[in-house]
């Protein structure tokens, strides 16, 4: 591999972990709106998957997009440094992400297999490695699940998002110098840019609109007890139409982040946060991507993340080593298998899939509820019994997006392929 294509990877590969990091940090609608508000970190998660997509879409000179990605790590160093996050913070920081995300797409360049898996790769590392390491980085190897009880450092500095963001420059600088981006793609036009445009708003409105009415059934609860919601699960069926509707294979990316974000729904107490874990994931992660890339068989990936979903009926004991062993082992590998296996795609359309992890805030399905003190939550991923009705039908649902997934992958498959360009 030549200097200038391990410069390009690199960059690509920090910078998609760090705007994803960025993305996915503080997701959790239940303590954003008992802090007061329901609206500001699912719209400024919203606002910089648009900005993804319009940048990835209609920036093209190299200079530009490069101002656009500096701009993007210097607004998310700049949050990290602040302490609090209150609206205006949110929003620079997911809008900061989205620059930074759309800019390495748009340098990606559409149907270059090599960078397009590059930034792939990076971006599956934050979406399942970027919390654990922050609580490893926080509470060193103590169990995962004790993670929310501990108090916050005094230290309001995010050091980990600086370390980042002073890599991801860093590299990107290199990758320039070495003019690694030079021919950056744009020999294959983007096809039907109004498709591209509607699909790439939709995904994040839709995203923002099932975050109110999330945030509605939990602030309306009236009585003690769990309540269910099911509506995220209504995101499957947009995903697969726009996936549907974009022209030839582009679409397939989306059904395989859709994939990976369903049957990583259940990995949430999973993740023992210790060093040798993480450094074997991100192996695994770097496996699927080179298994993915030189074997491309998505329907395949999406069948090993259908039985990861699946193995959310055995977190309990004796059987609960099985469901840690596929989350921590079989996720991470299966998960860039499949995404890297869809790929190559248009620039715009691959940040439209690459943002969708972080632009989408709620569960697909979980229980929640009060008890006589205290709030009593449950995301989907937190198991009862493995004989619970509720665990049957959460875990049958995150199969069922998973599969829909891969059947509609199965489907565009038939459609003739996205013309690669040299890498």
């Amino acid at each position: 591999m030549s200097t200038t294509r391990i410069a390009a990877v690199a960059a690509l590969l920090i910078g998609g972990f760090a705007a994803t990091s960025v993305a996915i940090s503080n997701r959790d609608p239940l303590a954003e709106l008992f802090g007061g508000s329901e609206f500001g970190y699912a719209a400024s998660a919203a606002a910089g998957a648009c900005a993804a997509m319009l940048v990835a879409l209609f920036v093209r000179r190299r200079r530009v997009v490069t101002a656009f990605a500096v701009l993007g790590i210097g607004s998310i160093g700049l949050i990290s440094a602040l302490p609090g996050i209150d609206d205006a913070v949110s929003y620079i920081r997911g809008i900061g992400s989205g620059l930074l995300l759309g800019a390495l797409a748009a340098l990606c360049g559409s149907a270059h297999r090599v960078r397009q898996a590059a930034l792939a790769t990076g971006t599956i590392a934050g979406l399942l490695l970027a919390d654990p390491i922050r609580n490893y980085l926080r509470n060193g190897s103590g169990p995962r699940r004790y993670a929310d009880y501990l108090p916050d450092a005094a230290d309001p500095t995010d050091w980990f998002m600086l370390v980042l963001c002073g890599a991801t420059l860093l590299a990107l600088v290199i990758a320039l110098w070495c003019s690694a981006f030079e021919t950056n793609a744009r020999e294959v036009p983007i096809v039907d840019p109004v498709r591209v445009i509607v699909v790439g708003i939709a995904l994040p409105a839709c995203c923002l609109a099932l975050h109110v009415l999330f945030s509605h059934s939990v602030g309306s609860i009236e009585t003690t007890g769990l309540h269910h919601w099911s509506l995220g699960l209504a995101i499957v069926p947009v995903v697969a139409i726009g996936a549907l509707w974009l022209p030839k294979r582009h679409g397939m990316v989306l059904l395989a982040v859709l994939a990976v974000v369903a049957a990583s729904a259940n990995s949430g107490s999973a993740w023992s946060d210790g060093w040798p874990t993480l450094l074997m994931s991100g192996a695994l992660v770097a496996a699927g991507t080179i298994v993915g890339h030189r074997w491309p068989h998505p329907v395949i990936g999406t069948a090993g993340l259908a039985v990861v979903a699946a193995s959310g009926l055995l977190d309990r004991t004796p059987l609960d080593g099985v469901h840690s062993a596929a989350q921590l082992f079989a996720l991470p590998f299966a998960a860039a298998f499949t995404v890297v296996a869809c790929l190559p795609s248009s620039a715009p359309v691959t940040a439209i899939a690459l943002a969708t992890p972080g632009a989408f805030t709620v569960p697909l399905i979980t229980e929640f509820g009060w008890t006589a003190y205290s709030p009593l939550t449950s995301s989907g991923w937190t198991a009862y019994s493995w004989s619970d009705a509720w665990q049957w039908y959460s875990t049958g649902a995150y199969v069922a997006a998973v599969v829909i997934a891969g059947v509609t992958l199965a489907w565009l498959q038939r459609r003739p392929p996205v013309t690669t360009s040299a890498a």
